[in-house]
């Protein structure tokens, strides 16, 4: 389990299995194979923004910050392949904030 508060120094992607996102109770989404989290913290250099947890058996590849970095600056294409998956990160939650709000109404 990945705690939100907690430091990060590694970003990491999804090899096998499903996991959870959360903030508290408030369910984010569940990441599948070829995902990856932790990002916003390991580029930020912050605390986790949310929790994960496992569903069932999960296969994680980690790479630390230091080279996370260093493969960016070698190839830019990475950097700005995270720099869009965030983008549409932030829009898909746009998105659900305002489809939920219009059903407050």
């Amino acid at each position: 389990m990945v705690t939100e508060g907690e430091f990060a120094d590694c970003i990491y992607f999804i090899v096998d299995g499903r996991r959870l996102s959360h903030e508290g109770s408030v369910f984010l989404r569940v990441w599948e194979p070829g995902d990856y989290f932790a990002e916003m913290s390991v580029l930020e250099g912050e605390s986790r923004s949310a929790s994960a947890t496992a569903m069932g058996r999960v296969r994680l590849l980690g790479l630390e910050r230091v080279a996370l970095l260093r493969t960016m600056d070698d190839q830019p294409a990475i950097a700005i392949a995270i720099c869009q998956t965030l983008s549409r990160r932030v829009r898909e939650m746009l998105d659900d904030r305002a489809r939920q709000g219009s059903r407050g109404k």
